[in-house]
């Protein structure tokens, strides 16, 4: 396996993990706790974005 694909399979665990932690926070009415879950999932996502991007313009 590729590095790269592995820094992506990494990153997507890593999202897919906060995403299910925003259903068991919204579950459990934590609401502040999975908005910031929420926002780092996003976070996540975009760096991944951004290194893709980054690695297709060479």
């Amino acid at each position: 396996m590729v590095k790269q694909n592995i820094i992506f399979l990494l990153l997507s665990f890593i999202v897919v993990f906060f995403i299910l932690l925003v259903g068991v926070l919204l579950a459990e009415n934590l609401l502040l706790y999975a908005l910031l879950s929420l926002i780092i999932a996003f976070g996540f996502m975009g760096y991944g974005f951004r290194l893709k991007r980054k690695w297709n313009t060479k």
